[in-house]
């Protein structure tokens, strides 16, 4: 059996473990959207076996917030989800045999008008970022370790680096877990629907894995394509996109299903080479009417020169968390 499908497979059965997962939420009404999505994956997780922890996560500075109005105080957002997390944990309890293991953290930080040092486990070099970004990964890191972080992006409001909201772009960047973006323009699949992934694939460890990561929080009903950008369609990428076909298949049969009605997998011409491949991933994502993109990135591994000030272009997840029309998981190497 190939790398490829090896790794796949591995990375999936590791499935028997606890899943933890987390949001960053601030009182804003994209940060309540991604908790909407967070709580829409982990529902669907009730019936597989190991068991899902979620955590919300809000770090907040007291002499900010002292001119914040009473409900935009950080201790109150975080009280403000507790009804939503009691219907969560009801939902996910009555899905499964596992109980939903939620809870809440809130951090006090000080903010400070120069960038900060991360305090970021397995990270090789030193690494800067905005006083609230380090609070947020310190409580990731230290006292969370998810797999997956949901973080809601408004794309283009207000203060911004590149197209994302300044906070959005920092997390895509320097954290090491798997991140869903959340666009607040984009609507979320309703409940019980089918919901439509795209990942992007180039035969690479993190294209590996961000198959890897979908056929781990998907259903066996949900549509699954694989896209692969080249200038010709050659023996490896066949030999790939078969692998993807045998992959998705495996994972339907061992939930009960026949095969699936369009193909697990997809090659796309790169002819115009005027355009980045990576808007080429998100023309192909759009086509297939892609509910999230999943895309890996080396370049944002940990340590990565430059990952806390790599330009828009830089990086192809990075491109595509910007430009996609769709909600984007950004899938990092394995540390």
């Amino acid at each position: 059996q190939s790398t490829f499908s090896c790794v796949c497979f591995l990375l999936v059965m590791d499935d028997k473990s606890h899943r933890k997962w987390a949001v960053m939420v601030d009182g804003s009404a994209v940060s309540a959207k991604a908790f909407d999505a967070v709580c829409h994956f982990v529902c669907k997780q009730g019936g597989k076996e190991g068991g899902d922890h979620l955590s919300l996560i809000h770090c907040y500075d007291p002499a900010l917030d002292a001119a914040k109005p009473f409900h935009l105080h950080g201790p109150f957002i975080l009280s403000s989800y507790e009804s939503n997390l009691f219907r969560a944990r009801r939902l996910y309890d009555s899905l499964g045999l596992k109980k939903l293991k939620t809870r809440l953290v809130c951090k006090e930080y000080i903010s400070t008008a120069e960038d900060v040092e991360l305090s970021v486990a397995h990270s090789v070099r030193k690494e800067m970022a905005p006083s609230l970004i380090a609070a947020l990964l310190r409580v990731a890191d230290e006292e969370v370790q998810p797999q997956f972080i949901f973080v809601g992006s408004f794309g283009e409001g207000g203060n911004k680096i590149g197209c994302n909201g300044t906070v959005t772009d920092h997390l895509v960047r320097l954290s090491n877990s798997t991140t869903f973006i959340i666009n607040h323009w984009r609507p979320l699949p309703p409940v019980g629907s089918q919901t439509t992934f795209v990942v992007a694939l180039d035969g690479n460890e993190t294209s590996r894995r961000g198959l890897a990561e979908v056929l781990r929080v998907a259903q066996a009903t949900d549509r699954i394509t694989g896209v692969l950008v080249g200038k010709s369609l050659t023996q490896r990428e066949q030999e790939m996109m078969q692998q993807v076909e045998e992959l998705v298949q495996s994972f339907r049969t061992a939930h009960g299903l026949g095969p699936a009605s369009v193909p697990a997998c997809r090659f796309v011409p790169y002819a115009d080479t005027r355009k980045p491949v990576a808007q080429v991933i998100c023309d192909a994502a759009e086509e297939l009417e892609a509910d999230f993109l999943a895309v890996g990135s080396f370049n944002l591994r940990p340590g990565s020169a430059g990952r806390s000030t790599m330009p828009l272009v830089g990086s192809t997840a990075l491109y595509c968390s910007h430009n996609a029309r769709c909600h984007v998981i950004v899938v990092k190497p394995s540390i």
